[in-house]
């Protein structure tokens, strides 16, 4: 039997928003840049079950993805970072590449965290995939 409750943090700014936006560079290479968002307060719909539910009250750290949450709202939410997956696996040329798919522009400091996602789109990334999570604990309301 399963039981649908209302998620949300025990705490303020503990819910993170993780795009994945990838995209096909120059060598072939499939590129994946995570996009974390942060989230001040929020709330989900998530049904469980019994063993599901102990697992959840009892984790600090809560994929809301892994059991079919939806969004119910966020607000005051905030870029957080932005970082290449696998960065090991990529030459810096290929890195520089990436970059400079990335940012507004050459001149400002070029790095992950200065992503722009409409230059991104512009550029031909996509957005692939999206995780939610809580951390530090939440609160199940039925």
């Amino acid at each position: 039997m399963t039981t649908t409750y209302t998620i949300e943090p025990e705490n303020k700014n503990c819910i993170y928003e993780e795009e994945h936006y990838c995209k096909q560079i120059s060598t072939g290479k499939c590129a994946t840049i995570l996009y974390t968002k942060n989230w001040r307060w929020g709330s989900f719909e998530i049904t469980l079950t019994e063993e599901e539910k102990e697992e959840v009250e009892k984790s600090d750290d809560i994929l809301l993805n892994s059991y079919g949450a939806s969004g119910i709202e966020m607000s005051d939410g905030w870029f957080y970072s932005a970082e290449l997956k696998n960065e090991k696996n990529f030459i810096e040329e290929e890195k520089s590449e990436i970059l400079l798919s990335i940012c507004t522009d050459e001149e400002e400091d070029v790095c992950y965290n200065n992503c722009d996602v409409d230059v991104m789109e512009e550029n031909g990334w996509y957005l692939d995939d999206t995780e939610y999570s809580i951390v530090s604990g939440c609160i199940l309301e039925e």
